[in-house]
Parts: structure tokens; C-alpha cells; sequence
């Protein structure tokens, strides 16, 4: 599934796109995660979800470089809701910089990490 790019004014746009691999929804995030666009982008990961009716998402992030209050905020959102969803929910290339907010605000650990779409058995 395709999903049009949204404009963040004069910063740069996050273009997302939502597919499927080894058993898991993967939302690639190409861009900043601001509040310019972070409802939008969580929005559409829920409704990802449930159209694909999945028990796995992973938010890509190798390509996005800033992630604001508003991402940090929409992260912990899809965290949660993916928790009581009984969704198991992963980030992947977590960039330094957002890596340095998702830890300093201890949003990092509301996620499993993963290097490729394979879940295994048991959450980590």
C-alpha cells in the first residue's frame, strides 16, 4: 500500500509506505517525524494494522533523521495501542539522533528492536 507524501511546510516532507515482509506490516518512514505529520503517519499505521488484520508491525527508520515531541509522542501512541492490540510492534535503523530522543525520554524501550522482519518466537 502506497501512501501519498505529506508536505511538513518548509522542513522536509516524510514520505511512508506501508508493505508486507516475512509475516510483518513494515511502515518505511522517509523523512522527519514531526508534528507536521506525525497524526497523519500514526494514523495510517493503524489503519494498516487493521486492514492486514497483523500481529507484527516494524516502523523503519533508517531513513529519518529528526524526530520531534510530536513523533516521540506518536511512537508512544502506536506503542501502547499496538500492546493492547496484542500487536508486537518493532523499530529498525533507528538513525543516532532520534535514537538519542527515543532514549533519553524512555520511549526506545517500549519497542523491540529488529535488523530484519523476523520475529521469532518469543517477544524480547
Amino acid at each position: 500500500m502506497d501512501l501519498a507524501p505529506m508536505m511538513s511546510g518548509s522542513r522536509r516532507a516524510v514520505e511512508f509506505e506501508i508493505a508486507e515482509g516475512g509475516g510483518a506490516l513494515i511502515a518505511h518512514l522517509t523523512g522527519d517525524l514531526t508534528i507536521a505529520n506525525a497524526a497523519t503517519v500514526r494514523t495510517a499505521v493503524y489503519a494498516a494494522w487493521a486492514e492486514n488484520k497483523t500481529d507484527k508491525v516494524i516502523v523503519e527508520m533508517n531513513a529519518t533523521r529528526r524526530v520531534d515531541s510530536s513523533g516521540v509522542g506518536a511512537l508512544m501512541e502506536l506503542a501502547q495501542r499496538a500492546r493492547q492490540a496484542r500487536i508486537r510492534i518493532a523499530l529498525r535503523g533507528v538513525q543516532q539522533e532520534p535514537r538519542k530522543i527515543l532514549n533519553r525520554t524512555g520511549i526506545g524501550r517500549l519497542f523491540e528492536e529488529r535488523q530484519d522482519n523476523n520475529f521469532g518466537g518469543t517477544r524480547q
